[in-house]
């Protein structure tokens, strides 16, 4: 059974403050129910995308980014850096910079939405959150639950 449902974990989140990080009890249950939470933010003037729970990552993104989820033993082809194709040794998120054929995916847009400045977006099942700073909505995240997106 389930410590937390997806959207449990964003009831939880929705109107936080969009600097605090999951807290221990939220990571641990994340973790344990499969769940990742999906949100942004700024380090040192760089957007960072960040997944915590399930898989935890953190990648730069620009203007605009495609990631797609990846299941550990899946192949796919990093166009970035080398067009080799590779096989996961996790599941994690890899910024394809296109959308695979019935693949499930994310478009992290800044400054997309005005004035929210980060949207994480997908066409498949997911629970959403605002995250809030200076009283405005600072990022609309998700959590998936990964049981739902199994490799076949």
């Amino acid at each position: 059974m389930k410590r937390f449902s997806r959207k449990q974990i964003s009831e939880i989140l929705n109107n936080s403050n969009a600097f605090d990080e999951l807290s221990q009890e939220l990571l641990i249950g994340a973790k344990e129910s499969n769940l990742v939470v999906l949100f942004g933010r700024e380090e040192d003037g760089k957007m960072i995308f960040v997944t915590r729970g399930a898989i935890n990552s953190e990648h730069r993104v620009d203007m605009e980014d495609i990631f797609s989820l990846i299941q550990k033993g899946e192949k796919w082809t990093d166009i970035f850096n080398d067009d080799v194709e590779r096989v996961a040794e996790e599941t994690m998120f890899a910024n394809t910079g296109w959308v695979y054929e019935n693949k499930m995916f994310f478009v992290y847009n800044y400054h997309c939405v005005d004035p929210t400045p980060w949207v994480i977006h997908t066409d498949f099942r997911a629970s959403g959150f605002e995250t809030i700073k200076d009283g405005k909505t600072y990022c609309k995240g998700l959590v998936i639950d990964l049981d739902d997106y199994e490799c076949k």
